[in-house]
């Protein structure tokens, strides 16, 4: 279990709050109300919380899948959460802790119920000797992705996203949180070359986000797996 500082903000205020991680789910409190959800952007509540207490927050709908009835997900807020990560120095093949500072923007529902919401939008930035590396767009993959360039090959992010064995689905992820990890079938997934092989692979892999780590981690190299 680990815990974030951070702020939430709606059209009301921003509040600080602590987040809490135990790396399958997340959650928070504010004024009374709890949360939770697999992921930065599905956080609801367990339903027993009245109007009044929920007045100040607004929801949108994603239908449950053979059901007729419909999860409450919070939006038109943004989280900002400061996430402790470990840089890689490969020039000197020692490491250090950086202090993420991670955006998460969750915009309004679209008209229609069912339709999500208008947008989610991720911005990160942290500072390595008075240097900012920072990147932006829909998921972490891409916000890395950016950040990865700027480090001109001297730094490696030392995590799930920067490990030999994480990889992503061929039909998208989450935002946040839906990666993929094939460590228990190291030599196959080392193998791939398409994205047909990639498809190929057992059904043997579990979801992590790529903020976590585990003592199985390996430096990734370029060209790896599915996302190279």
């Amino acid at each position: 279990m680990q815990t974030y500082k951070g702020t939430y903000t709606d059209e009301f205020e921003t509040i600080d709050i602590i987040v809490e991680n135990d790396f399958s789910t997340l959650s928070f409190e504010i004024d009374g109300v709890r949360f939770s959800g697999g992921h930065l952007s599905d956080f609801e509540t367990n339903n027993q919380y009245t109007a009044e207490e929920l007045a100040r927050f607004t929801f949108y709908e994603i239908p449950i899948y053979n059901s007729d009835r419909a999860a409450q997900i919070l939006c038109n807020c943004i989280f900002t959460i400061i996430i402790p990560q470990i840089i890689i120095d490969k020039s000197s093949n020692t490491t250090f802790d950086v202090d993420l500072k991670l955006k998460y923007s969750l915009g309004k529902p679209r008209h229609l119920p069912g339709q999500g919401i208008e947008h989610e939008y991720i911005k990160a930035s942290f500072i390595i000797n008075a240097q900012t590396f920072e990147g932006a767009g829909e998921d972490v993959e891409a916000v890395f992705d950016q950040i990865s360039k700027q480090f001109n090959d001297r730094y490696q992010f030392k995590n799930c996203y920067g490990c030999m064995f994480g990889d992503y689905s061929v039909y998208g992820q989450s935002g946040f949180g839906g990666m993929l990890c094939y460590v228990l079938q190291k030599e196959e997934y080392l193998k791939v070359k398409t994205k047909n092989e990639y498809t190929l692979l057992s059904e043997e892999i579990s979801m992590v986000q790529e903020t976590y780590i585990c003592e199985k981690y390996e430096p990734r190299r370029p060209g790896t797996g599915y996302r190279g």
